[in-house]
């Protein structure tokens, strides 16, 4: 199955971590290469925005899978670091400049966060829900 060439996976979220997580339970042994926005590696988004954030919970419980597991599994994660832009069957380039000219063949959508801007949006605490960076 590691003849169709290297994966890229574009969201470093928990859609991310399945589509990867799944190609390797799948057979697929060749390059997965994941890029993500934020500095963490893939979380669950409700425990990190329930139980996390009212202290019920370690930061570790939140994370899809251990930060090992990325290297275990042979997956570039490529943390902090957005695509600028895909062009689709031709090459992919980084925020950061890093550009690869070989076959794009997967991938998943990342989003950001919205900004709290409700009711008691002043008060200290997170100024973004479901995003372990902000606040």
């Amino acid at each position: 199955m590691s003849d169709i060439g290297t994966i890229l996976i574009v969201g470093a979220s928990l859609t991310g971590a399945k589509a990867a997580e799944t190609l390797r339970k799948e057979g697929y042994d060749g390059r997965i290469v994941m890029f993500g926005q934020e500095p963490q590696p893939p979380y669950l988004r409700p425990p990190l925005s329930k139980e996390y954030l009212r202290g019920e919970s370690e930061l570790d419980k939140v994370f899809v899978h251990p930060e090992a597991w990325y290297a275990e599994q042979r997956i570039e994660l490529h943390r902090s670091t957005p695509v600028r832009a895909i062009i689709l069957q031709q090459a992919y380039e980084s925020s950061g400049g890093h550009k690869r000219e070989e076959a794009v063949r997967c991938g998943g959508s990342g989003s950001d966060s919205r900004r709290n801007q409700g009711c008691g949006s002043s008060r200290s605490g997170p100024g973004a829900l479901a995003r372990h960076d902000t606040g």
